[in-house]
């Protein structure tokens, strides 16, 4: 399927699949649609819970894309879309990626772990998934930066935390030539706060489902 700017993934895109959730998301999260030039940026989190795949509250989510630990991706809006709550200050030129899970800090603590559950690590899939669609966005559009949400928002501080940091945002700048922001390591918004060194040389663990 075809929409404005850009080119949706189908299922067979990726080796985990795609689903999408476009039509079920409210529109009253898009602010309009962007033109392809606009879109500079990824920026990614975790969702700091788990639910099923089939649960209908997916579609409610503040992102252009979830990556469950499946390693299913779930389209929610399209690409080209600017949200009006995802990630902050990058909203105008960002695509925000969530992924599935609540994931530790680098100090080994989880959000809320008594209502939301413990996440020991990202899936391979997940790694896997995400990885491809990082790429994916690369062609489809003038990337040139990868964010942590945390650089957008100091209340995030673990978003999308170490792991995910370490085994997709490392690889992308690498493969990718993508940058933390314009003036490099150590970057971050005027209202966040930078990638700690921690994340850079985290242990890469995944965790089976």
């Amino acid at each position: 399927m075809t929409m404005p700017g850009v080119v949706i993934p189908t299922s067979s895109d990726f080796l985990h699949g795609a689903r999408d959730l476009t039509a079920l998301s409210p529109a009253s999260l898009r602010r309009r649609m962007r033109e392809r030039s606009e879109v500079t940026s990824l920026v990614w989190h975790q969702t700091s819970f788990e639910r099923r795949a089939d649960s209908p509250r997916w579609a409610l989510v503040a992102a252009h894309a979830v990556v469950l630990r499946s390693g299913e991706i779930l389209l929610l809006h399209p690409l080209a879309s600017r949200l009006r709550r995802a990630a902050n200050g990058a909203n105008p030129h960002c695509v925000s990626i969530e992924i599935e899970g609540n994931l530790p800090s680098d100090r080994g603590r989880w959000f809320s772990p008594e209502k939301f559950g413990c996440t020991l690590a990202p899936t391979p899939e997940q790694v896997e998934s995400a990885l491809a669609l990082g790429g994916y966005l690369a062609r489809e559009f003038p990337i040139r930066y990868v964010h942590a949400h945390r650089q957008w928002s100091a209340s995030r501080g673990n978003c999308p935390g170490p792991q995910i940091w370490a085994s997709v945002c490392e690889p992308l700048k690498r493969e990718l030539g993508l940058t933390e922001g314009p003036t490099g390591r150590g970057w971050a918004s005027p209202v966040g706060t930078p990638i700690p060194d921690s994340w850079r040389t985290a242990t890469i663990t995944t965790e089976n489902t």
